[in-house]
């Protein structure tokens, strides 16, 4: 169990942004990346996830007064963050309802007011795709849910998953990137994803998205939902596939050439942390693999 704790422990949201988000003055250090905040009128941090709400916490307290505002979506039932600058509200996890749409809009609200002058700092973790949750219209958010709840039960991964979701949101894969009005947006990503695909996390709002219509409706038909979901959802990604409904942004779209990713936590700073401890407890570890799926009954024993 200890080492559980101490894996846990080096997850923790809050320090992963305190230690590899750092300000000196007038300068913001996060990784390789250097932003001079004089450059920018205002920053505002937005976010969405289980994490979101103490990531955006270490933000206020490395940033202060530089942060004008913003909004944070947090799962219901979870701690309320201590935020003086940054509003947070409630959604449910993993079901989306009207609280996630209100708070969708709200968010998509603030970043499309957005100037040239402005920096915007996303907090993304996993739950984000639940937690913000903007149908296309005619889709209603219960029909929305009603596709998610069918691909679990079937059995789909988060990646299949978050394909379809992708393809009837105005908020997921690229679209807040896309109609965000800030000059720059920083992208703050805490991965539930194994392989760390940006465009999968929490759905992707502010990242390309690498997946099509076409890839949304081969999901449903290989899990033999394609009759089974809401028509109105089958419509929407027909007519997409058909090109009367716009693709998500890509990664030619201008839109992100404004948008940096910077990866703080994810399974290999898990297994990293779980190696250490087990070391300097004088217990030889070796890291199998990061990406391994699966039960563990399956990828063992080992020995080494």
């Amino acid at each position: 169990m200890q080492t559980l704790e101490f894996t846990l422990a080096s997850l923790d949201p809050h320090e992963l942004v305190r230690r590899r988000v750092k300000r000196r003055g007038t300068l913001l250090l996060v990784g390789n990346e250097t932003i001079p905040l004089d450059d920018y009128d205002g920053v505002f941090v937005v976010g969405a996830g289980k994490a979101s709400g103490a990531m955006t916490e270490a933000l206020e307290s490395i940033l202060a007064n530089r942060v004008k505002g913003g909004l944070v979506v947090v799962p219901r039932g979870q701690r309320t963050p201590n935020l003086s600058r940054v509003k947070s509200v409630a959604a449910p996890h993993p079901t989306p309802d009207q609280d996630s749409v209100r708070a969708a809009r709200e968010l998509v609200a603030l970043a499309e007011k957005l100037k040239e002058r402005d920096l915007l700092i996303c907090a993304i973790s996993g739950g984000g795709s639940a937690l913000l949750s903007l149908p296309v219209e005619p889709l209603t958010i219960e029909d929305k849910g009603t596709v998610a709840r069918l691909l679990m039960n079937a059995g789909a991964t988060i990646v299949e998953l978050n394909t379809v979701r992708k393809h009837l949101s105005a908020i997921k894969g690229g679209w807040l990137g896309k109609r965000s009005g800030a000059r720059k947006i920083l992208n703050l990503v805490i991965s539930d994803v194994v392989g760390d695909r940006l465009d999968s996390i929490a759905s992707g709002p502010v990242s390309p998205d690498s997946t099509t219509f076409s890839d949304a409706i081969a999901i449903l038909k290989k899990y033999d939902l394609w009759e089974s979901v809401p028509r109105v959802a089958a419509e929407i990604l027909d007519e997409g596939n058909k090109g009367h409904i716009p693709e998500t942004p890509k990664a030619n779209d201008p839109c992100f050439d404004r948008v940096s990713h910077h990866i703080l936590g994810n399974s290999r700073v898990a297994c990293a942390s779980a190696q250490k401890y087990l070391r300097s407890r004088g217990i030889k570890a070796k890291i199998l693999s990061s990406p391994m799926t699966g039960e563990t009954r399956y990828h063992g024993p080992y020995i080494g």
